[in-house]
């Protein structure tokens, strides 16, 4: 972020997200405007949507744009939670081996990856909560396959939803943990609505969050 403060900054960025009139709006060219922020300015309780340049993740961003409004927030096919330790960075996140905590720099700082977007909370986190929170998944929860190639797809062509109705917390992928996490962090308050559908157009769209660029 430069030599700026944080404070002039999201006046910065808040200037540029007015002028879309809300954040479902956000046009290609207002995104690429957005502050940069640095690696070591990573805090816990961040966001990370996440653009890879493999086979897997080329189909499903083509997929998810299929969505109505969903031209730049389909080109995110993960997310995961940031958690800062001492210095070092990790991302807890919905994995094929399920709920894992993987070192963040070595897994997503390199050529693999397109486009980082790092979705900063505007409310206030407690950092030692939400990582214990966090840990309890961990090895407890099974990634939601169905979900991903069968309820997804639904919802994205025909608009409704046919999966679970209520939350499975012994199985996620990676954007439903992500709001869980969240909605389960404010005591069950509604940050991400219906969170067992939650894509990465609601987290991309979602108004409790400033957004930066990592990369």
């Amino acid at each position: 972020m430069g030599s700026l403060g944080h404070k002039e900054l999201y006046r910065q960025h808040d200037t540029r997200i007015l002028k879309t009139n809300n954040m479902g709006n956000l046009k290609v060219k207002d995104v690429e405007q957005l502050e940069k922020i640095d690696l070591l300015e990573l805090r816990t309780g961040d966001i990370a949507l996440i653009s890879g340049n493999g086979i897997i993740s080329g189909l499903i961003d083509r997929f998810q744009k299929l969505q109505d409004g969903a031209e730049k927030s389909g080109e995110y096919s993960h997310s995961g939670i940031i958690r800062v330790r001492r210095g070092d960075i990790f991302i807890t996140e919905a994995q094929r081996r399920g709920i894992v905590n993987n070192d963040f720099t070595k897994r997503y700082m390199n050529e693999n990856y397109n486009s980082i977007l790092i979705l900063r909370p505007k409310m206030e986190i407690d950092s030692y909560r939400m990582v214990s929170e966090m840990m309890t998944y961990i090895g407890n929860s099974r990634y939601d396959f169905l979900n991903l190639i069968l309820w997804q797809p639904i919802k994205i062509l025909r608009n409704k939803w046919r999966g679970e109705k209520a939350q499975n917390t012994k199985k996620f992928i990676c954007h439903e943990f992500t709001a869980h996490v969240y909605n389960k962090h404010f005591d069950n308050r509604v940050i991400f609505e219906n969170e067992t559908q939650v894509n990465s157009k609601d987290i991309y769209d979602n108004k409790n969050f400033e957004h930066f660029i990592l990369k």
